[in-house]
């Protein structure tokens, strides 16, 4: 579907998967599409999704994901762009990444980086204030709408 999803980052908590706000480095969230598609399986995090995935581990995928529809109910989402004929339906159904606040999480990792470095040049008060403007330009969220039992 083009969606974008799939290239969230997750945490499993018990027995959850949760989809957060930040993002894999390479998706483009202007288009919600892989920068580096034809070589994602290089990065690191990114799977391939194969019948046997779908099967034995289903929750990586989100809810609404074509992949995962199609194998747990055999139909294809009503806003997908085969149904539609249209390539941005999804988009327009807000079902894309590009419609939902979504950060990288390389820029936010790069950010707590730099601020472990200054660490020992910050008093504790400019430490936290810091700390507190990268919670600020990047908060981690955790988008419950996409949370997905195992």
């Amino acid at each position: 579907m083009h969606c974008g999803k799939c290239c969230l980052l997750k945490w499993q908590k018990k027995d959850r998967i949760y989809f957060s706000n930040l993002c894999c480095s390479e998706l483009d969230i202007e288009t919600g599409l892989c920068r580096c598609y034809e070589q994602r399986l290089n990065v690191s995090g990114c799977r391939k999704v194969t019948p046997q995935l779908l099967k034995t581990q289903p929750e990586l995928l989100p809810e609404g994901c074509a992949y995962r529809v199609l194998t747990e109910q055999g139909k294809l989402p009503d806003c997908h762009p085969l149904v539609t004929g249209d390539k941005d339906s999804v988009r327009k159904a807000g079902m894309s990444v590009v419609t939902m606040p979504i950060q990288s999480a390389a820029l936010r990792q790069q950010a707590v980086r730099q601020l472990r470095r200054q660490r020992h040049r910050l008093s504790a008060a400019e430490f936290d204030e810091k700390a507190m403007e990268i919670e600020i330009k990047f908060p981690l969220v955790f988008l419950e709408d996409y949370a997905v039992k195992p």
